[in-house]
């Protein structure tokens, strides 16, 4: 059995501390071919593209908000000795048969926002793409996940309630 990674420190200013969850990373671990082929993506594909389309003929504004995985924003803040102890100790993903041995977050950490600007461009609906705007909150120092968790904390919800305002602003 691994020994638990957590927590580990992202190299921020100040230094953050982490833990995330497995099979949340697992999917990280998915390249972007792999991931387009299974059918929890071919389900949120034409999921998406009926509500966008029935938006469009009630002659709404369709608009898709992208919200990155903590991990996402995270995984570059840390070294690689975290990365690895944290890969290691990953269970199989459940989207797809298995995990391959040179399975790397870091070279499918947009695989799964990729596929969803690709699929906004497509279909003609603008994506708001929360990632470059928690990024920069990150790297000014704020920390807007709680430590073990998923979900925003006040910080990242005020963050995002002044991004969404202003874009929402920007539409009238």
């Amino acid at each position: 059995a691994n020994d638990c990674p957590y927590p580990v420190d992202a190299d921020t200013d100040p230094p953050t501390p982490l833990a995330f969850f497995d099979t949340m990373l697992s999917n990280l671990t998915i390249t972007q071919d792999e991931l387009q082929n299974t059918d929890a993506y071919q389900l949120t594909r034409e999921t998406i593209i009926e509500l966008a389309n029935e938006v469009k003929q009630a002659d709404g504004e369709f608009v898709l908000m992208y919200i990155p995985q903590k991990a996402e924003l995270y995984w570059d803040y840390l070294d690689n000795e975290d990365q690895q102890k944290i890969i290691t100790g990953l269970p199989t993903n459940s989207l797809v048969d298995s995990i391959s041995q040179d399975a790397s977050i870091t070279d499918n950490l947009d695989a799964q926002r990729n596929l969803l600007t690709n699929l906004a461009e497509t279909n003609d609906f603008d994506i708001l793409d929360l990632t470059p705007f928690l990024t920069d909150a990150i790297s000014q120092g704020a920390s807007p996940y709680f430590f073990a968790d998923t979900h925003w904390n006040q910080i990242g919800h005020d963050i995002v309630h002044k991004i969404l305002v202003d874009y929402l602003l920007q539409l009238t």
